[in-house]
Order: structure tokens, then sequence, then C-alpha cells
């Protein structure tokens, strides 16, 4: 953010992504445009972060940390790069070498590959709480219907192809077409979790990530 705003900026930002506890990286993108603070990206699992801005995804595929470790941060008290925080800043010289690692390993994977995996996850998670709604409004933790626009899961929207779906619709539950498989893994992971009594979070028994590659 503040690196967004210095006057003497001229070079590009870019981004390097990882997911906590996976052990890689997932890609490196270009920041494209200033923060604007005005505005909320709506599928954070807390509702207390603002601002947005654009970005371009320069490299996507898994990069194990293997393959980083061995840059160290002087601004980090000389930590690996690997063991970096949210927003960690990383020097000139390190961002090269991190860059030119980054385009010249050959993935075989890339967090693309799962895609499918959470979109089946959304669709199950939008289906149980259409479903809970429709026993009373039971489709939330402690009762009562979901709001429109809540986040459920996952997030992303700045991912190639439009991003992993991580909000409920509005309507949704009023007039939905669900798949009918989905529809019963739903009814029976909602009654599993006792959801349906309004006890149990709504992803209880829904696999959170997807299966080792």
């Amino acid at each position: 953010a503040a690196a967004s705003r210095e006057p003497g900026s001229r070079g590009p930002i870019y981004l390097f992504f990882s997911v906590n506890a996976s052990g890689q990286f997932s890609g490196m993108a270009q920041m494209e445009s200033a923060i604007d603070y005005t505005k909320k990206f709506g599928a954070w699992a807390q509702d207390k972060w603002s601002g947005t801005f654009a970005i371009r995804w320069v490299i996507v595929k898994d990069l194990p940390n293997s393959q980083f470790r061995h840059i160290l941060l002087a601004n980090n008290e000389n930590k690996p790069v690997t063991n970096s925080r949210d927003t960690q800043e990383i020097l000139l010289d390190q961002g090269r070498e991190m860059l030119a690692i980054c385009a010249s390993f050959r993935a075989r994977t890339s967090v693309l590959d799962d895609f499918g995996f959470y979109d089946k996850r959304q669709e199950l998670l939008e289906a149980r709480a259409a479903l809970g709604n429709q026993q009373g409004g039971a489709g939330a933790p402690g009762g009562g219907a979901l709001p429109a626009g809540m986040p459920l899961a996952g997030g992303g929207g700045g991912m190639p192809g439009g991003g992993m779906p991580g909000v409920v619709q509005q309507g949704m539950g009023m007039g939905m077409h669900m798949d009918p498989q989905v529809a019963q893994a739903a009814a029976m992971s909602l009654s599993s979790a006792g959801a349906l009594g309004g006890m149990g979070s709504l992803d209880a028994g829904v696999p959170m990530y997807p299966p080792v590659r």
C-alpha cells in the first residue's frame, strides 16, 4: 500500500502469492492500479478490511518453497522469504531472483487445477444454505437466514477466468435450480452437521481443501 502511494515509484509493483501452510507460492501478479479504499472485496471471512485494487496475473503455477528458501530478506531479520507474513516487502535484488525462478521453474500443476473442486464446494454450500432457508431459516449457525451477499468460502476474484465464486448471490434459494445430486448431498451434510436445527457451522462436513495433487 505504501509503495503504491510513493511519489517516486516509477517501476511496476509485483505481488507474490502464497496460501498459508501450503508449502508453495501460487504465482505472481502485477499491481495495475492504486488502492481504492472506498470499496470492499466482499469475500473475506471477517468483514474488517477495506480497499481494492486491480491486478494482472503474470505467472500462475505451483512453485515449491524449496526453490526460494535460500533467499534471505535483510529487511525481515534475514529470514527466508518463505517465512514472510502478508505484505512483506521484498528488496530489489531478492525480488529479481524470485522473478527469475518463477519464470524458469517448470511446474506440472497450478491453482487452476483445483477450480473444479472449489466450484463444486461452493455449489454445495449454496445448496445447503438454500435448503436451510427453506427449513425455516436455519441455514446459518445459530439459526436465521443468511443475508444476501454473505461470503461463504474462498474468493480470489482476481484470478484468471474470473476467479472462484465466493459470495452468495442475492435471491439464492428463491426459485434456485440445483443439480439433484448436489441438492441430495447438501441435505445429507446439513442433517449430519445438525444445521437443520440451527446448530453447527454452515460448512461443517464440507471439504475445505482439494485432494493432495
